[in-house]
């Protein structure tokens, strides 16, 4: 008889194991998030040198300590594309010439506010239209020290708007929270980045008191639901069903030790009557609880994934309601 084993390995989060495989997500994590965004330019432009500004931009930010980790959407850099010259050459084979004003904007998407500007004029030769924007784009110096004391003033401004807005965001994090919209609470406050020091850490305080809910309201739907399964069914199938919802219940949750005694019980319920027919195995294991000793920062480091997770899986879009500051 083929043996036949469930074999489930979840042990709970591991802070060194998070911190080498998602290293860039956790320095982004810490870092002022700026949505990199490529609005329709007054020439239009192939998807391909979108991209490639895309890429520009995002390049950029980065070397200066800024990230688009999708948290946040508010602050966002744009950059407009200005043709000032285009012409081909009478060479052989012909070459597309494009002179190009290029001016990068950081702003508040949501107030229409203009943080910091920044233009700069580049040229491109190519065999074809794209080609010339692409070589114009590539010669766009990221190292320009001009670059550097824009970007630092767009993040002056944002760490202005977290010191004087921290109250109101922590209060709409606890009214997400209180609607049940715990990822979004959890992108929001995971949003404030640690530079701003006193916000930051009311709202590490506050993470971990959404993030428990969270994952206590989470534990009383898995566990109603798979004890229901399991007293309408208490064969092998409904113990595989029961026991895949209770091995996704958090350790830290409140009803944790609950959940694991109940399976506890269909496993040695199922077992002996599997045995009885087959000599097949049947083995489930919950997740182990946390032992770390720091167990703050892995709630916070826990609830960022989520909240990272949360934002990554939205549509990419843009706040921008008022568009008039680039």
């Amino acid at each position: 008889m083929k043996k036949l084993l469930f074999l489930f390995h979840l042990l709970f989060f591991s802070f060194t194991g998070f911190s080498q495989k998602n290293e860039k997500s956790a320095d982004d994590f810490a870092r002022i998030s700026l949505n990199v965004h490529v609005p329709d330019q007054i020439e239009p432009i192939t998807p391909i040198v979108q991209s490639a500004l895309e890429n520009r931009l995002s390049q950029i930010v980065s070397k200066y300590g800024i990230a688009d980790n999708g948290l946040n959407k508010r602050f966002t850099i744009v950059p407009r594309i200005t043709i000032t010259d285009k012409s081909i050459t009478s060479t052989a084979p012909a070459m597309h010439v494009m002179v190009m004003e290029v001016s990068f904007f950081i702003g508040d998407g949501v107030d229409g506010k203009l943080f910091s500007s920044y233009s700069i004029s580049s040229k491109g030769v190519g065999e074809n239209e794209t080609k010339a924007y692409m070589s114009a784009l590539k010669s766009i110096k990221t190292d320009d020290p001009k670059f550097e004391l824009f970007i630092s003033e767009g993040k002056k401004k944002i760490l202005e708007y977290y010191n004087s807005q921290c109250d109101f965001m922590l209060k709409e994090a606890k009214t997400l929270s209180a609607k049940s919209e715990y990822e979004e609470a959890l992108s929001l406050l995971s949003s404030i980045p640690q530079v701003c020091s006193s916000c930051y850490e009311r709202a590490n305080d506050l993470t971990g008191i959404i993030y428990r809910k969270k994952i206590d309201y989470e534990c009383t739907k898995l566990y109603d639901e798979a004890n229901s399964i399991w007293s309408a069914k208490q064969d092998e199938s409904g113990a595989n069903e029961a026991a895949r919802l209770l091995i996704q219940i958090d350790p830290l949750s409140s009803c944790f030790t609950v959940a694991k005694n109940l399976l506890e019980r269909i496993r040695n319920d199922i077992k002996q009557r599997i045995r009885e027919l087959d000599q097949r195995e049947w083995e489930f294991h919950m997740k182990e609880q946390q032992n770390a000793a720091d167990l703050n920062k892995e709630i916070v480091r826990a609830a960022a994934r989520v909240a990272i997770a949360h934002a990554k899986s939205k549509p990419k879009t843009v706040v921008v309601y008022n568009r008039f500051w680039y």
